[in-house]
């Protein structure tokens, strides 16, 4: 069986060279290595960001147009959007005689789902495969940027783009440059906002009208064939109708109004926790957004397999169910005993626990991004193995949380070695339709500190099909120096930055209803499960993949990162967790009473 450690800060000066540490407080800053830039991930429309990429590129030394670079960009954010392709040349140029063709060809995997072409007189025309186009692609030329814009609509909404680019120098200006296929992975999906209805209603499918003379227009408004009128006073008129035919109405009576749509509105909850304004994470991530779709339900489970929870702390006992004991093969529940060494060594998953589930909006202690998401403790630390943890355990509390009505599994372990009883275990899980979602660890050394000791090693089980890998980012939003990153990272969630300042850490609570700070992708991976579970609560229709591609899907550029630069997709994966983004769309569930909001 092999070995998983979840490490103690007070480990860390002995073990880091060693272990997996996935539990890190007041460690020193370290540079982190530089990673491989890759293509990031394309926009996802309506995610309330429109993402772009530029590479540099350089064209062979007899080409006279020079490319220097090339890049793609979305806007806007909503089904109707565009990708602007824009080839920027060294020098000015003439694409009347310095260009017979510029051509981009769309791809979905191989097959080209449209042809652009644009001739030296910027003349540009789309060869759809095989559908006519919806859109009609443009050309422009800008200072030495040559620009083509396709609409969203002709590229068949593919959920993976890729394009080749094939620039035609005029006689004699040398031979064709090929660039591509530069490949851009990811999803472009409808987004939740549709801004505009009939007669130029907004969402709500109403009108708003205001005047200095309600009473007038309310006369007016039903001349005009309006329904669903209401005065909410202050001069502020709701109504049913047609926009232009009130407008209309009102200027032949003389009633000065303004007539404009009226658009759906979102509370944003903020939870009255005292410790809320120092857990910068939440806000990183867009929680209170997302909290404003849903809180979450008691009836979805996250399983924490770690060390075990104090059942008596006051912001957790509310949000635990029973869990199982799988060193001894005992369900855990409150008041149970459990074969900790020593009182309070349910520390580590205390802490995870908290961040999923600590009880939100009750006037004490710290809110977590779950809300009222209930946590499943699934111990598997052993006391004969000094605390230490294994992999047999591991792969019985996976099972357990399986069959047990767990719909996420978190697991901020693990370990570089992968294992064969751990990986079933994880693919039985997946197939009885639980998400699990896995630190992505806390390995990464820096050469650049110490060659002798430097790498990145793969983490297990993050590391294995399917499992949503977690990797982690500091208070600045950049990529943690000790967090893991490799292809495996499916995002990043705040862990900690782990400078020596406790405020650049994630508050946690602690056994006996105290709180501290901790850092580390152990508290990275619970932020996602808890955001998955809230997904699964809005919509409990999605299954597992779908939840896991929604929240790979709408990720966004962490703060720390240059939108404008392509994404480091083996430090960032596909971008930092948005929860407002992932819940946008799905229905929203009330709040309770008494929730103080922005």
């Amino acid at each position: 069986m092999t070995p998983r450690r979840l490490i103690r800060w007070w480990h860390l000066s002995a073990v880091v060279a060693l272990c997996s540490v996935l539990l890190l407080t007041g460690a020193g800053t370290a540079a982190s290595g530089a990673a491989s830039k890759a293509p990031r991930t394309v926009a996802v429309a309506g995610a309330g960001a429109c993402f772009g990429a530029s590479y540099p590129h350089t064209s062979p030394a007899q080409d006279l147009l020079a490319v220097t670079s090339f890049g793609a960009y979305f806007s806007p954010c909503d089904p109707s959007g565009v990708w602007t392709f824009t080839a920027n040349i060294a020098h000015a140029w003439n694409p009347a005689t310095q260009l017979t063709s510029f051509r981009i060809n769309i791809l979905e995997t191989t097959n080209a789902v449209v042809s652009v072409t644009v001739d030296g007189n910027l003349m540009a025309t789309a060869v759809p495969q095989p559908a006519p186009p919806c859109g009609t692609p443009t050309a422009a030329k800008s200072g030495n940027a040559l620009v083509v814009s396709v609409p969203l609509c002709v590229m068949h909404a593919t959920d993976e783009l890729k394009w080749a680019v094939f620039l035609t120098p005029a006689s004699g200006n040398g031979p064709m440059d090929s660039m591509g296929p530069i490949t851009e992975s990811g999803y472009i999906v409808p987004g939740p906002a549709v801004c505009s209805g009939a007669n130029g209603a907004g969402q709500s499918g109403r009108q708003v009208l205001t005047t200095a003379r309600p009473r007038e227009a309310v006369s007016v408004l039903r001349t005009a064939g309006a329904t669903a009128v209401a005065d909410h006073g202050q001069g502020v008129l709701t109504f049913v109708g047609d926009a232009v035919q009130v407008r209309r109405r009102l200027a032949s009576a003389g009633v000065t109004a303004s007539v404009a749509p009226e658009h759906v509105r979102h509370l944003a909850d903020v939870p009255n926790d005292p410790k809320y304004p120092a857990q910068w994470n939440l806000p990183m991530v867009n929680a209170p957004a997302g909290w404003s779709v849903t809180h979450g339900s008691g009836s979805i489970f996250v399983a924490d397999i770690d060390t075990g929870v104090d059942f008596t702390h006051p912001d957790l006992s509310d949000n635990l169910v029973v869990g199982y004991d799988a060193v001894r093969n005992t369900p855990i529940a409150a008041g149970n005993v459990t074969d900790n060494p020593v009182p309070g060594e349910a520390i580590h998953g205390t802490e995870v626990a908290s961040v999923i589930g600590a009880t939100t909006n009750n006037g004490g202690g710290m809110a977590s991004a779950g809300w009222s998401t209930r946590v499943m403790p699934i111990k598997v630390d052993d006391a004969s193995q000094g605390g230490g943890i294994l992999s047999g355990p591991v792969a019985a509390g996976i099972r357990w949380a399986a069959d047990h009505g767990a719909r996420v599994i978190n697991m901020s372990l693990g370990g570089p070695c992968p294992d064969a009883a751990e990986q079933a275990a994880v693919q039985y899980a997946q197939s009885k339709g639980l998400l699990v979602v896995a630190s992505a660890g806390n390995d990464a050394q820096s050469c650049a500190v110490n060659p002798s000791n430097c790498g990145n090693p793969s983490e297990f089980p993050a590391a294995y099909p399917g499992v949503l890998a977690v990797g982690g980012v500091g208070r600045d939003g950049t990529h943690a120096f000790y967090s893991n990153a490799g292809p495996y990272l499916g995002l990043v969630a705040p862990s900690g930055s782990a400078d020596g300042h406790p405020a650049d850490d994630m508050v946690v609570a602690e056994p006996g209803g105290s709180y501290s700070t901790s850092a580390g992708t152990s508290f990275a991976s619970p932020m996602v499960a808890a955001a998955a579970a809230l997904v699964m609560a809005a919509d409990p229709a999605l299954n597992a993949a779908a939840v896991s591609a929604r929240l790979l899907a709408t990720a966004k550029p962490p703060p720390g990162v240059d939108p404008s630069q392509p994404l480091g997709t083996n430090e960032y994966g596909h971008g930092l967790l948005d929860m407002g983004a992932a819940l946008a769309g799905l229905p929203a569930t009330p709040p309770p009473p008494g929730l103080s909001r922005y």
